[in-house]
C-alpha cells in the first residue's frame, strides 16, 4: 500500500491473511497489533486500526514490554494521519521515530495534508524532500514521483504572480 497506493487490493490481502491466520491462534505476546494498526491506517481504515490498538492495550495490561509506550505513540500517529488529523499534521508523527522505510512516504503525506490546509510553503517543502528521496525510484514507482512533481509545480505556479 505504502508504495503502490492500491488501498482496496492491500485491504483485501490483509483481510485474507487474517482469515487464514487469526490473531487468536497466536500467543498474546506474539500478536502483531502494531503492524496491523499501521496497515489498516494506511489503507484508510482507522476504525479497524483502533480495534487493534485496543487489542494492543489489552495485551499491555497482561504483558508489558520496554518499548510499548513508544510503539503506542507510533500507532496513534498512524491513526491520526489516517483520520486526516486537523491541527498540526506533523504532530502525531513526531511522537515516534521515523526510519528510512517511512521517511519518503511521510514527506509525501505531510505535503498532501499541508496542501489541503492551504499551507503551500510547507507542502512544497515536504514534496521536495519526497522527490529528493525518490528521484531514483524503481520504474514502476515513477508515476508517484511524477504525480508529486506535478503537485509541486502547481503549488509553485500558484505562488508566483
Amino acid at each position: 500500500m505504502w508504495f503502490r497506493d492500491e488501498p482496496a487490493r492491500a485491504l483485501a490481502a490483509l483481510d485474507r491473511a487474517l482469515a487464514e491466520h487469526p490473531l487468536d491462534s497466536l500467543a498474546p505476546v506474539e500478536r502483531p497489533h502494531n503492524r496491523l494498526v499501521r496497515l489498516y491506517s494506511l489503507v484508510g481504515r482507522p476504525d479497524r486500526a483502533r480495534a487493534y490498538l485496543a487489542g494492543f492495550d489489552q495485551r499491555r495490561e497482561q504483558i508489558a514490554r520496554a518499548n510499548d509506550e513508544r510503539m503506542r505513540h507510533r500507532m496513534l500517529g498512524d491513526i491520526a494521519v489516517a483520520e486526516r488529523y486537523t491541527s498540526d499534521p506533523a504532530e502525531p508523527i513526531r511522537l515516534w521515530d521515523i526510519d528510512g522505510l517511512n521517511l519518503a512516504g511521510t514527506h509525501k503525506r505531510l505535503g498532501e495534508l499541508y496542501e489541503a490546509k492551504g499551507q503551500r510553503e510547507k507542502a512544497a517543502s515536504h514534496y521536495a524532500k519526497f522527490l529528493e528521496l525518490w528521484k531514483d525510484a524503481d520504474p514502476e514507482l515513477q508515476p508517484h514521483v511524477h504525480a508529486v512533481r506535478e503537485r509541486l509545480r502547481n503549488l509553485q505556479r500558484v505562488e508566483r504572480p
